[in-house]
């Protein structure tokens, strides 16, 4: 209990953060801004990682929102010193550090009108180097600058897989999909889906490694910033973080599924900007946070996530669909609209049997569950090769006692994956068409 205090407490960094930022809004009023604060205060996906999964991602997301604050206030130091401090605490947040470093750099060391000043460049970047300084002197003085390199080979192990054990919605759950669905070796089958040790070989498709990963999400990243450069406003500016944050859920290695509140937490200051950008909100909206439902593992859990996501539905997306300007509609953005439609309740029809169906059609003795989950199923979903340690450890179980036929106990969790992941790409090919094209 008093752990879990300590989530609550440090999440009031995210309540003054949204309400800083409630004060300031005027998009598209005051009084959808608060809409959208509260939505995120309660947003399922906080409840499901940090308030039952227990992690301290409201803390970090509130100093996200603390930056982009400062970001729309015109206060670049500041901006630059929490984004700095952020990326300190969690260094995946360095997927957001182009946006942020191409907006500081063009905004600040590029007046209006006006050419390239080394004075404020070299201002910025004692901020940000004197931040990191206090982060890393300690450990320099240590134990020397070997030290460093220490540290960024704990923070980015490239030995994992692609793929973490449950694959987050992402490309290369649908690649894996492909894969799958051609005669493939037993150890194309085991290894796409492997743990946090061991590379990913695909039956079908090239093999992918942390060099194509890289590559592709750089070069989506490159047409963003291009844009964000030659019109370095806020609203430019909030659309590239959150298509950086997504670019590299989708494309980038070794993911794990909870990183979709990178993306999932600024789209939200966003929703109401235009159709287009509401649309792609609800659908990844849904679709990230069902991603999520395989951390919660106990049957009690269960009621408690589908109730209070379905809630928060209700209350949020009516309210800010009314503020939204729709367009006239024609018969293509018709298809369109009835197609997304049909893939939110799509939803229902996968629960349903990932819940009830499967285990009727696929019995087994080992499930304990109501609903699949990272733990009861991890074993058979990696062949027998699962070493999680995040979101839970799960130890091995001997080959010899391994059934030869394990009930298809993965595909639920593969479903999820695959089914949310087709809504996740969906919304990012809708707001990068509307950034690029804009």
């Amino acid at each position: 209990m008093r752990r879990r205090t300590t989530v609550i407490v440090s999440e009031l960094v995210l309540v003054a953060a949204v309400l800083r930022w409630a004060r300031r809004s005027q998009r598209p009023d005051q009084a959808t801004a608060y809409i959208i604060s509260a939505s995120l205060l309660f947003h399922p996906g906080l409840l499901i990682v940090d308030h039952i999964h227990f992690q301290y991602n409201g803390f970090l997301l509130g100093i996200l929102l603390w930056s982009l604050t400062a970001a729309q206030e015109n206060n670049l130091y500041a901006c630059a010193a929490l984004f700095t401090v952020l990326l300190n605490f969690k260094h995946i947040f360095i997927y957001l550090a182009p946006p942020f470093l191409v907006f500081l750099f063009r905004r600040h060391c590029f007046p209006p009108a006006g050419h390239f000043q080394l004075d404020r460049f070299v201002e910025l970047g004692l901020v940000v180097v004197s931040i990191c300084a206090l982060s890393f002197g300690p450990f320099v003085l240590a134990g020397g600058p070997s030290q460093l390199s220490q540290i960024i080979s704990r923070l980015f192990p490239f030995q994992r897989g692609l793929n973490h054990a449950y694959w987050a919605g992402n490309v290369w759950a649908l690649a894996n999909l492909v894969s799958h669905g051609w005669p493939i070796s037993r150890e194309a089958l085991t290894s796409s889906s492997r743990g946090l040790i061991g590379s990913t070989t695909f039956g079908v498709l090239p093999d992918v490694t942390p060099e194509v990963t890289f590559a592709l999400s750089a070069a989506f990243l490159l047409l963003y910033l291009a844009k964000l450069w030659f019109d370095p406003s806020f609203k430019r500016f909030l659309d590239s973080v959150v298509l950086s944050a997504m670019t590299s859920f989708l494309w980038g290695w070794h993911v794990h599924e909870k990183a979709v509140l990178l993306f999932l937490v600024p789209l939200s200051l966003s929703a109401t900007d235009d159709d287009n950008h509401f649309r792609a909100f609800r659908i990844a909206t849904v679709a990230g946070v069902y991603g999520l439902f395989p951390l919660l593992i106990k049957p009690a859990e269960t009621p408690v996530k589908l109730i209070v996501s379905i809630i928060w539905a209700a209350l949020v997306f009516p309210r800010l669909r009314r503020v939204v300007y729709r367009p006239l509609p024609n018969f293509f953005s018709m298809l369109v609209n009835k197609a997304e439609t049909l893939y939110l309740y799509g939803f229902v029809l996968l629960h349903l049997y990932v819940t009830f169906l499967h285990p009727l059609l696929f019995p087994s003795p080992a499930t304990t569950f109501s609903a699949p989950s990272v733990v009861g199923h991890c074993d058979s979903f990696t062949g027998g090769n699962c070493t999680l340690s995040d979101p839970v450890s799960v130890p091995n179980h001997s080959d010899a006692a391994a059934p030869e036929e394990p009930s298809m106990e993965f595909l639920p969790l593969m479903l999820t994956s695959v089914y949310c992941a087709v809504g996740i790409v969906w919304s990012w090919l809708r707001l990068s068409c509307g950034y690029l094209l804009s």
